[in-house]
């Protein structure tokens, strides 16, 4: 698995020999995670049933040129030929399922925005952190908890750590993408804050794609040039961001359920690998 983050053959025994490599220590423990999924998602299908798949493992999503379809967490928005599956669950739908015992209703919540994240990504996230971080508008809290990518830069657009409990003190909370999805965007359009973000680049199970601008999240520009105009906007404009959280939670609703989440993701599975070997045996 040296490019692990790109499209790759794989049979239901590749799965099983990977696993005990990785049980041995033999390859990064990362992988553990997705391998377990779709060995989970094998065993929802009948043995003879568990044929060969592509797919693509992690977060690295990309448009790549060949034509095949695979299996993957993320996408580009648009690019058909990837079909998502609700993997690496814990990561991604923890804190969502987790955000209604941790929140507080709005009027209690600090009239500042906040956006707190490591630096991922190609770079975007450190240059918003380097544009915002030391902004004179006291309102405006921003900062990179830590250089995962990008360690050149600077040190002074570090802030502390700041977990979900206290980022949702905070009425407005902004999510940027870093590999793929923005992680927190789940739990935040749970939540009794609202979300500030441009139109998503990439898509995963929640489908981000379907999310509307001024409905359920307020939008940034690509360059995020216009995020103290939107911040009071929304100050000045109560009701209408009282508005976009409920539509934003009415959206989240669909997700509420993880056991028939599941299921969903495994029907997603045995349908594209049933749809797989049919088209391999036709072409023969």
């Amino acid at each position: 698995l040296q490019s692990a983050d790109k499209p790759m053959l794989l049979t239901f025994d590749d799965i099983i020999r990977l696993r005990k490599r990785l049980e041995n220590g033999l390859l990064r423990t990362g992988l553990l995670i997705y391998l377990d999924n779709i060995y989970n998602h094998y065993l929802s299908m009948p043995a003879n049933e568990r044929h060969s798949i592509v797919v693509r493992i992690g977060d690295n999503a990309e448009v790549y040129p060949e034509e095949t379809t695979y299996l993957a967490k993320s996408r580009v928005i648009g690019d058909h030929n990837v079909i998502l599956q609700r993997w690496n669950v814990y990561r991604h739908w923890h804190d969502f399922a987790v955000v209604r015992f941790l929140d507080i209703p709005w009027r209690r919540k600090s009239r500042r925005i906040i956006w707190r994240g490591v630096s991922t990504g190609d770079g975007e996230r450190a240059r918003f952190a380097e544009k915002y971080a030391r902004h004179p508008n006291s309102g405006i809290d921003v900062g990179i908890t830590n250089f995962v990518q990008h360690e050149k830069l600077n040190k002074e657009i570090m802030k502390p750590h700041c977990s979900v409990r206290k980022q949702l003190r905070y009425r407005y909370i902004i999510c940027i993408e870093g590999n793929d999805v923005a992680t927190a965007l789940k739990w935040v359009l749970a939540s009794n804050s609202v979300c500030f973000m441009k139109q998503p680049k990439c898509e995963s199970w929640l489908r981000e794609s379907r999310l509307r601008p001024g409905v359920h999240y307020v939008e940034l520009n690509n360059d995020f040039s216009n995020l103290e105009k939107q911040y009071t906007w929304a100050l000045a404009h109560e009701q209408e961001c009282l508005q976009i959280v409920k539509n934003a939670n009415e959206y989240m609703k669909q997700f509420r359920n993880p056991k028939h989440q599941e299921r969903l993701s495994k029907k997603v599975f045995q349908d594209y690998v049933r749809k797989r070997h049919e088209q391999i045996q036709v072409s023969q």
